[in-house]
């Protein structure tokens, strides 16, 4: 079955419940679409001056937004993403807790990663770096010193592919959703009894009824929420640092203060990274969303009706292996430069166990989540 049929076949994908269409019917406008998902939230005013401001702009990339939200379904069906100890989920879980927290901090991730795609290459913006969710997520992904480090190379070294200087869309997103997020917190914070609403911060949660562009509802802010945002600014800043795997850039990477970004380099090393405490639900967010982000086919000029992504098999009861296939009437140029992105997942991304071209004309990735460790 196509990614098409599949993201069709997708029931409960909305976590507010407040829209039934099919895929199919949302992919005409995915702008209105992701608009009216964070409207749901009273978080409209997040997308302020980002792809998702009008309906005008860059309905391509936000295209790739919603397949990358829908995609992620799909694999958390394949992979233990939602449950540390499972495979996939049953109809029933989708009315239990863990299955409504992950659609939350999904969807925000998912939909948020690209949401200044168009900042790129608006060198009139200045974007301040605060990146103060870094002092929340220590030891999760790469940390505040290299964030800031690979912005500002980005920001004043050319590129070798286009030979034009880009702002990092990953960074600037996430200090936004950061920004606007803290700046609701404060505002709660320092209204009435500070006091008190510190300890109803700590504990049951702050609420807000917030006019967001003209809509009146609830906010509910509460200890928890805040360090999954934090957690999910760093994914965000995160997914787009490319890592250097030419000699040829090596000297700018470490003119940047970037060594541990090159690979062929001692203290090197994947992400997310290995840890004792074993996988944790956030590492297998980040897996998901470079997963997905890497596999979404629309912006490497694929449809989602040319597409199967299908789980093969499971390896062993850690390992799992997914198969990703074009169909024929995609040109050959197109189908290289796609298997070619998912073929390099394994020199980057840790738990990809193997990424390589099969026998059946398509591309074989084996998951290992360490599930017995």
């Amino acid at each position: 079955m196509n990614l098409l049929d599949t993201f069709d076949n997708i029931h409960n994908y909305s976590y507010y419940d407040n829209d039934n269409r099919r895929y199919s019917e949302l992919i005409d406008n995915p702008v209105s679409f992701v608009r009216s998902y964070f409207s749901d939230g009273n978080k409209l005013s997040f997308l302020y001056q980002s792809i998702f401001d009008n309906d005008d702009t860059c309905q391509e990339r936000a295209m790739h937004c919603v397949n990358t939200y829908f995609l992620g379904l799909c694999i958390a069906n394949m992979l233990p993403i939602i449950k540390k100890d499972s495979i996939g989920f049953t109809e029933i879980d989708y009315y239990k807790e863990e299955y409504n927290t992950f659609l939350w901090r999904w969807f925000i991730c998912s939909l948020y990663h690209d949401a200044f795609y168009n900042a790129e290459n608006d060198e009139t913006k200045e974007f301040f770096l605060p990146n103060a969710y870094c002092r929340f997520t220590s030891g999760f992904l790469y940390g505040k010193t290299i964030i800031e480090n690979y912005y500002q190379k980005e920001a004043t070294t050319k590129t070798s592919h286009d030979g034009e200087i880009h702002l990092d869309h990953g960074i600037i997103a996430a200090n936004v959703l950061y920004e606007n997020y803290t700046g609701v917190l404060c505002e709660l914070l320092t209204s009435g009894d500070y006091d008190e609403n510190v300890r109803c911060f700590y504990n049951e949660g702050l609420t807000v009824c917030k006019n967001d562009f003209g809509n009146n509802r609830n906010l509910v802010i509460n200890k928890n929420t805040f360090l999954d945002i934090c957690r999910i600014c760093k994914m965000i800043a995160c997914h787009n640092i490319y890592i250097c795997q030419n000699e040829s850039d090596a000297e700018k990477y470490q003119d940047a203060h970037l060594e541990k970004l090159i690979s062929s380099r001692e203290g090197f090393n994947k992400i997310p990274k290995t840890s004792s405490g074993g996988v944790s639900l956030f590492d297998r967010m980040f897996l998901l969303l470079a997963l997905t982000d890497t596999l979404e086919p629309c912006k490497r000029g694929i449809n989602t009706s040319e597409i199967e992504i299908t789980k093969q098999e499971v390896v062993t009861n850690s390992k799992i292996r997914l198969s990703v296939k074009c169909v024929d009437c995609v040109d050959r140029k197109t189908r290289k430069q796609y298997y070619d992105g998912i073929v390099q997942l394994q020199k980057w991304l840790n738990y990809i166990d193997s990424s390589e071209l099969n026998n059946d004309g398509g591309v074989d990735i084996t998951v290992d989540l360490h599930l017995n460790d």
